[in-house]
């Protein structure tokens, strides 16, 4: 994502040009796990990638502490204070969702790493902010063909936040044209 995102004016810099990223992840809340994983990816990636190439990248962590709040207000620092170039990171749909809008008003490209939530790249897109890996849909289409090959009466129990209702949402409409009941 860096690299794309690097600005003509630091690839005109020479090789000494380096590209500041936000790391904006939860290092801290209930997704911990997961953000220490990203986390040691990315650090892992970014060392081998500084070994050969021509531009430099370094990172400036900012803890999302799993809630959206926290977030925009961690994003707003690495851009204001840290003068990121580019933010990256993001566990959870409901911080995806908050970054969307945010990164448009930043003018800063934002590359989401967890959020699955379907109107991210979907009805509330932003030109600045992109999820890497699949939504909810591209994951339940596979799973919902067997699915509705079991049966077509169903009960739902579900997550109380962002992935888990458009999770819902998404496996309700298609056992509704199955013709399907819940």
């Amino acid at each position: 994502a860096g690299a794309l995102a690097t600005p003509s004016f630091t690839l005109a810099a020479g090789p000494a040009a380096t590209v500041k990223i936000g790391f904006l992840e939860s290092f801290s809340g209930v997704f911990t796990d997961q953000g220490s994983v990203h986390r040691l990816g990315a650090d892992l990636a970014l060392a081998d990638y500084n070994k050969t190439g021509r531009v430099k990248f370094e990172f400036a962590y900012g803890d999302d502490a799993s809630k959206p709040a926290s977030a925009t207000t961690e994003a707003r620092r690495l851009v204001s204070q840290e003068n990121v170039d580019v933010l990256f990171g993001g566990t959870s749909s409901g911080i995806g969702l908050a970054m969307n809008a945010l990164a448009l008003e930043l003018g800063v490209f934002m590359l989401l790493i967890g959020p699955q939530d379907s109107t991210i790249t979907g009805e509330k897109a932003s030109k600045l902010a992109y999820r890497f890996g699949p939504n909810i849909r591209m994951m339940l289409k596979p799973v919902l063909r067997r699915a509705l090959a079991l049966g077509k009466k169903w009960y739902f129990i579900q997550a109380d936040y962002a992935f888990g209702k458009d999770a819902y949402a998404q496996v309700s409409d298609a056992l509704k044209r199955a013709g399907g009941s819940e």
